[in-house]
This record gives C-alpha cells, structure tokens and sequence, in this order.
C-alpha cells in the first residue's frame, strides 16, 4: 500500500516496516519490544489518514498502530484475549474506512467489522477507545468496506454487497456478484470497481466496462486517469496492461483486446 499524506510525504507499506520518504531520503519504522511507541509490527497491510490527519496503520499481525506526528511515535489498538472492549483479533487485512460520523471502521479477519470510537485529544489521554462489534453473515472474508461520496457505507462480504447502517450498526443484504476489492469513488455517488467484469456502479446497479472479464481468477489493482488510460496490473502474473477506456459508455461495453493499448511483461 502506498500513501501520499496531507503533509506531501509518502508512506510505504512493506512486510518489513513502514517507510516514510520526505522528497530526500527514506526513514524506516520498525518495531522495537522495549519501545511501546514504536510500531506494532513490521508486517505492514494498509495505510490510512483520516480527517483530522492522523495515520492508521493496518498490520498483520497485532491490530491498528495510529501514528502521531507531532511526537513521532505510535499508539496502538489491538486484540486481548482478557478485554471484550478491544478489537476482535489482530489481523487487520483490509483498509480502515472512516464514516461519516467520525467513528471508523476495522475489519479483523476473525469475522467481526469493529466500529472504533476513539476518545478526544486520544494521543494525550488514557481514557480507551470504544469498540463496538458487528456479526457477519457468514464465513467469508470482508473484501473491501468504503463509503461513497454520497455517505452512504458498503461492504463487499464474499461476494455480496451489503449496504451498513452506522445509526442500527447493522448490514443489510443488497445484491450478489459484487466481487471486488478496489473502487475509485466519484462525485456523483457512483464508483468503478475491479469486479470480474470491471465496472461502473451506481447504488447497487452495476455496468460492465468490457465485454468479457479481463483476468479472472488473478488479483488486479488499477489506477484510471482523467484522460481514459486504465492502468491494470496482475499481481501473481507480474503483468501491467493499459487501457484506453475513453469512449465507454453505460450501454457501449469495449472489447478489450481492442482497447489496451500497452502491456509489459515481468513487471513486479
């Protein structure tokens, strides 16, 4: 995961800490045992600034570490075993989704969604955080959780689409087939997702960018410019396609071996 801060420095998630570049030179955050203000783990998932600009750092292995800058150093929500109130494990697999309310939402792959409340001047305070848990549905994994520019909250669970209601803190189940795990969010309360096909949504209504799914089966992350390029790339096939996606529309699905216009090979 990389991340442009507020600030103009970029964060970069790796299995071997978090790495801050600051236009010159790199700093590496590491977990240090003796140092409770360090970061909670080296195995870094995902990076998210929320509204007020703080830094929450998903890892893998030991909960959310929120990172203060005015101090330089970490304080951290995790799972105990002996704490109902603390997050539901500490495996932290997917992004941190802020809601509208200022309350955040964590995923922790032990089935639960954790809505966070996090108490005023939380750096310089003892009082705990508020964690409440939401049930899944089912077995499967939280793919993606986001909120669109309309406010309203989904989550993408197996292959379904839920819409979450912050005020009933419960999911209500809207639609299958939306399996996606990344979306690019528009003004307009719609968004595109890199579903098998990709797609434009709007609400629960979706339509497919192509005429065919273009990697089934493989993991895709993509980056759309405004002037129509999609950039795609395969994460287990090392492969990076671009596509020129300027004259879809609603009802002019593209064949994609006509539109992509690059494709590089062993790209990792």
């Amino acid at each position: 995961d990389i991340l442009q801060d507020r600030d103009g420095f970029m964060w970069f998630a790796t299995k071997d800490g978090l790495n801050r570049y600051d236009g010159y030179q790199f700093k590496v955050y590491t977990h240090d045992s003796y140092d409770p203000s360090s970061i909670g783990s080296n195995a870094i998932n995902h990076i998210f600034e929320d509204s007020k600009g703080r830094l929450w750092i998903s890892t893998d292995n030991n909960g959310i570490s929120i990172y203060n800058k005015a101090k330089d150093a970490f304080k951290h929500i995790t799972h105990d075993t002996k704490d109902a109130n603390s997050l539901s494990g500490n495996k932290i697999a997917s992004p941190v989704v802020e809601l509208p309310d200022g309350r955040f939402l964590v995923y922790a792959q032990e089935r639960k969604i954790n809505v966070i409340t996090l108490p005023d001047n939380f750096f310089e305070t003892d009082e705990p955080v508020l964690v409440q848990k939401v049930n899944l549905p089912g077995p499967e994994e939280v793919k993606l959780m986001y909120v669109d520019k309309k406010g309203r909250t989904w989550v993408i669970h197996g292959s379904n689409l839920y819409a979450f209601s912050p005020d009933k803190m419960t999911l209500e189940y809207k639609r299958a087939q939306a399996d996606f795990s990344q979306v690019l969010l528009y003004e307009d309360g719609s968004l595109l997702s890199n579903g098998q096909p990709f797609s434009l949504w709007e609400g629960t209504d979706n339509f497919p960018i192509f005429t065919s799914p273009i990697h089934e089966e493989h993991g895709t992350a993509f980056l759309k410019e405004d002037n129509g390029k999609l950039w795609v790339g395969v994460r287990n096939l090392e492969l990076l396609q671009v596509y020129n996606i300027a004259e879809w529309s609603k009802n002019n699905p593209l064949d994609p071996v006509k539109s992509r216009i690059f494709e590089e090979k062993g790209v990792t």
